[in-house]
C-alpha cells in the first residue's frame, strides 16, 4: 500500500512509521529528555508502541488509550494483557 507521506512523496505504511518515530526521536534528542512518559490514543498510540519497540531505552512508561494496533503487530508482551491495566512489558 502506498499513500502521500508528505506532499508529492509516496511510500509504505513502513516509511510512514519510520518518518514518524524518527521524527519523535529527533525531537525528545533536541528537548534534552533522557526517558519519555507517552500518553496516546488511536494512531498516537500505535506509533508510540512502534517507538517504544524501536527504542525501549528512551520509555519510561507506555499508556495506550484505544491504540490504533492490528491484532497481527501487537507484540506478544502487549496481547493479551495479564491484567486490563497492565501489560508483562
Amino acid at each position: 500500500m502506498a499513500f502521500e507521506i508528505q506532499p508529492g512523496k509516496t511510500g509504505s505504511v513502513e516509511a510512514a512509521e519510520e518518518f514518524f518515530i524518527d521524527s519523535l526521536e529527533e525531537w525528545r534528542q533536541a528537548q534534552g529528555i533522557d526517558r519519555m512518559i507517552l500518553f496516546d490514543h488511536s494512531l498516537g498510540g500505535y506509533l508510540s508502541a512502534c517507538y517504544a519497540m524501536k527504542y525501549p531505552d528512551r520509555v519510561e512508561h507506555l499508556f495506550l488509550i484505544s491504540p490504533g494496533l492490528h491484532p497481527a503487530s501487537i507484540p506478544p508482551c502487549i496481547h493479551p494483557p495479564l491484567h486490563p491495566y497492565t501489560t508483562s512489558c
